[in-house]
Order: structure tokens, then sequence, then C-alpha cells
């Protein structure tokens, strides 16, 4: 019987194991809303509004260990991060920086109890991404040692399209040389009051010599 010692120990140390190490949890976007809407942005303002599902993989909903992360390539982000326990608000917190972590303590309950967390986010799309792709929102979970949990990745992004060219002068032709405006002349009937002024006068000095 003493045989199978040795095997019952793997198993048993295997079993605690499990029970010890912490499990990732299942981050889902339950509800994600980007204003303006479309697949294509201008550089403009952004308003993004998204509500994230905690579904337990383990023996608590979230582990106290791990790290929940949110990220924007948004300029001048503003966030407004709640978590919510059974509907009601647990903690509440703002931010203005690019990177959010959430540490797992305030995600971690009984498997019992309903976790989310609400963001709210607001931002101008970067005019250097025109082109190319803007992540208006990530989000990822981090073990212990602040590596990125498998699977628990994502994303939320918009295609950038460059803003309408300031319009600029219009190229002079090559050989073209701009017109010399002429003098403008005196109106004919100015000549004619000028000669007849001048008649009368010569008319005068005549009359005295005479």
């Amino acid at each position: 019987m003493y045989q199978f010692r040795p095997l019952v120990i793997v198993l048993a140390f295997l079993l605690g194991a499990s029970l010890v190490c912490p499990l990732s949890a299942t981050v889902v976007a339950r509800d994600v809303r980007v204003e303006p809407g479309g697949a294509v942005l201008s550089p403009v303002n952004v308003t993004i509004r998204a509500s994230v599902e905690i579904i337990p993989s383990g023996a608590t909903t979230f582990s106290e260990t791990h790290t929940l992360v949110l990220f924007t390539t948004l300029t001048d982000p503003r966030w407004v991060v709640t978590v919510t326990v059974d509907g009601r608000e647990a903690a509440v917190f703002s931010r203005e920086v690019s990177r959010v972590f959430i540490n797992g303590y305030l995600l971690s309950y009984p498997t019992t109890r309903d976790v989310a967390v609400r963001v709210l986010l607001e931002g101008k799309v970067d005019p250097s991404l025109a082109g190319g792709n803007a992540i208006l929102l990530e989000w990822e979970e981090l073990n212990a040692q602040g590596e990125v949990v498998t699977g628990s990745g994502f994303q939320v992004t918009r295609n950038v399209q460059p803003s309408p060219a300031a319009r600029t002068p219009a190229e002079t032709p090559p050989g073209y040389t701009h017109p010399v405006p002429t003098p403008v002349g005196i109106p004919f009937p100015v000549w004619i009051a000028i000669g007849a002024f001048c008649l009368v006068v010569f008319g005068s000095v005549t009359r005295r010599r005479g």
C-alpha cells in the first residue's frame, strides 16, 4: 500500500497549488459607446463610455494581486472610473493620464457578488495619427509579476482621417507675367474745361495790352 504514497503526495501538492495560485478573471465589455460615431474619426474631441463586467474564474471575482490597466492614445485624456458591486458604487476616481491602474483589491469580492467597472473617457484624437489607427480605449489584466494575462486584452480602435489641408495661394504658371497697370488719363471733359480757362485768361491779357 505504501507504493502509492509518492503519487498521493504529488496529487495533494498539485491540488493545493491550484487552490493557492490566483486564477485570472474574465473581463468582458458589455456596452461600449463612442461619440462621435462611425468607423472613421477626424482629429476632434471624443467621448467613450464603457461598461466592463468582471466574471470570476477562481475563488474570488478578481485576484487581489492582479491589476486591471486602462489605456488610451487620446491626448488630454480625462477619466472617470467607477467600480460597482451589485449595482452600487463601491469606488470612484478620476485621472488625467494615458494609463490608469485599478488595484485588484478594489475588484476582489466573493463570487456571489456582481462586480463591474464603468468607464467615462474624454480626449482628443492626436493629429499625428492621421491615416492610421487610434486606440481609444484598451484594457489588460496584469499578474503579480506585471505580465499581461493571456486573453485579457481588449481594444476599441478607430481609423483617423487627415484634416482638410489648408488652402495655399495659386502658383503663377511658368512664363506668365502680371500685367502692368496703365496710367489713367484725364477724362475728356476735363481737358475741355482746362482749354476754356486758358482761352479766357489769354483773352483778358490781350485786352489789357490793347
